[in-house]
């Protein structure tokens, strides 16, 4: 029952993460006029920087409490793994639910 709740609580994580890029998506494309793919490739790079950042903080001497020790090459690995695996899915987008805001 706990592993359900949690599984649960991951989705919905993963939801409002998936959300609030796509509004990061449509307003940079309204706002700056930009190509999809530019866009996409930044938000890659704001990820890379984050995934820096975090892993940064957790190598001593700054030792997080949380116990994560970052694993650069398998950490990177496992996040171009999900990109692709998300990118490639089948799944239907909520893009193509979205209202229009602008044009790409």
């Amino acid at each position: 029952m706990h592993e359900n709740a949690e599984t649960a609580a991951d989705r919905d994580n993963a939801d409002i993460l998936h959300q609030r890029v796509l509004t990061l998506f449509c307003e940079a494309l309204e706002v700056n006029q930009a190509q999809p793919m530019d866009v996409l490739e930044h938000l890659a790079t704001a990820l890379g920087k984050v995934y820096r950042e975090v892993a940064d903080s957790h190598l001593p001497p700054r030792n997080c409490v949380c116990g994560w020790e970052p694993s650069e090459y398998s950490d990177v690995h496992s996040l171009q793994f999900a990109l692709a695996r998300a990118a490639l899915s089948g799944g239907r987008s909520s893009l193509a639910l979205s209202p229009v805001i602008g044009h790409a």
